[in-house]
């Protein structure tokens, strides 16, 4: 997910569920801050306590950069790093509670490109990978939600509250744009084979858009199955952020070696983003009710806010751009401004992001808790699915260390 979702529609979701405006905008404000603050926001002036400022992004020079250390060791100082970020901020966990995969990987044998030989991966890191994506309303999610619910009750300081609100919607509805992927590097479960997009009016070449094409600059990693490249879903570009995207992929720990005109018989992922972003847009709604005491859980509303999210939907998610507003930012902008109509007819105060509207000291605080609090929990629920102490672990420590060394 964009900006143009993460601050205006979280503002937005927040009105409806009762907040007021400036309430609102602090909450949106946070939740935007979230691919925000990197190692180069970071400055000095934002540092407290122990000298040091827990990032919630990468910088682009930290992905390249770092890529050799990544493919060394799994359990260096960069790759605990790395997904110490990911995970909790972008890629929250949400099948912990499966059972064992590794049964169920197609034929690793039959996996092969000119890169990378899938038997390169062993098969419990696989498992462990596919444990590690993410999805909506996992029991990861639910501890989330317990945790922040914590926070916004206790007598901390108001801002703080409701940073950690904004915080907690950023994760929340990237459970649903990021479904399936891992904030873990994995090529078997990060990347994807024959990517369609099934917009009919979209005038872009996805096949320029969203391939690794643009991606093999960062050096000798790219060949590694474990490299930082395959993080996420970097491997298809901004796919799962656009709202209006319609598109199919082939998972490629589900894919053996077929051809295109094969796989196309099969079963593919098929991926409707307008709706997406609906269900992200309406879970935000109730969950911000949820913490303001309005509703009994979090996933529950009879209905409440039902309408709104259809006119969310058909009004801002559906309108796809031009040829000529089909790069990154220009689409972001082109969002940005239906966002801004649309609260305009709404009659809502309309508002516009800017990183100097919060206290960043403040949110990286809240930050720093949630992160520890959840990685905490992962080790933990790690630990207790894996009898021998499991090959990846989210060492508190180490992506500290690493932290303070950028």
């Amino acid at each position: 997910m964009n900006r143009e979702f993460h601050y205006f529609a979280t503002y937005y979701a927040a009105m409806l569920a009762g907040f007021d405006e400036e309430e609102s905008k602090k909450i949106a404000w946070a939740a935007e801050m979230v691919d925000e603050l990197d190692s180069d926001l970071a400055d000095d002036e934002l540092k407290y306590d122990d000298n040091f400022v827990v990032t919630t992004q990468n910088s682009s020079w930290e992905m390249a950069t770092e890529n050799p250390q990544i493919s060394d060791d799994l359990n260096s100082r960069t790759s605990h790093g790395i997904r110490g970020i990911w995970a909790p901020f972008h890629f929250l966990p949400g099948h912990l509670e499966d059972g064992c995969y590794e049964r169920e990987v197609v034929n690793k044998k039959r996996y092969k490109n000119e890169l990378i030989n899938i038997e390169d991966h062993d098969p419990a890191y696989m498992d462990i990978c596919l444990k590690l994506r993410c999805t909506p309303y996992s029991l990861t999610v639910d501890e989330m939600i317990r945790y922040i619910k914590g926070v916004y009750d206790s007598d901390a300081d108001d801002d703080e509250r409701l940073y950690a609100l904004g915080l907690c919607m950023h994760v929340f509805a990237d459970t649903w744009a990021h479904d399936d992927f891992s904030g873990v590097p994995c090529y078997a479960v990060n990347t994807v084979k024959y990517v369609n997009v099934k917009n009919e009016d979209l005038d872009f070449n996805v096949k320029r858009e969203y391939t690794i094409s643009s991606l093999t600059n960062l050096g000798p990693a790219f060949s590694d199955v474990n490299s930082a490249i395959y993080t996420g879903h970097g491997q298809i570009n901004h796919a799962p952020d656009y709202d209006f995207l319609l598109y199919g992929y082939y998972p490629r720990y589900k894919c053996p070696r077929k051809s295109a005109a094969a796989l196309a018989s099969g079963d593919m992922t098929i991926i409707n983003n307008p709706e997406r972003f609906r269900e992200a847009f309406l879970g935000m709604c109730k969950a911000l009710s949820f913490f303001r005491g309005e509703l009994e859980n979090y996933r529950g509303g009879n209905g409440r806010f039902d309408a709104e999210a259809d006119m969310v939907k058909k009004c801002i998610f559906i309108k796809t751009p031009k040829k000529d507003e089909a790069d990154h930012e220009k689409i972001v902008i082109f969002k940005e401004d239906i966002w801004r109509a649309f609260l305009i007819n709404r009659k809502c105060p309309t508002t516009d992001f800017k990183i100097t509207d919060g206290d960043i000291s403040l949110f990286a605080k809240q930050a720093r808790a949630y992160r520890n609090h959840i990685l905490e929990y992962l080790n933990n629920e790690l630990k207790t699915l894996y009898p021998d102490p499991p090959i990846i672990t989210f060492d508190i420590d180490e992506i500290d260390k690493w932290i303070k060394s950028l």
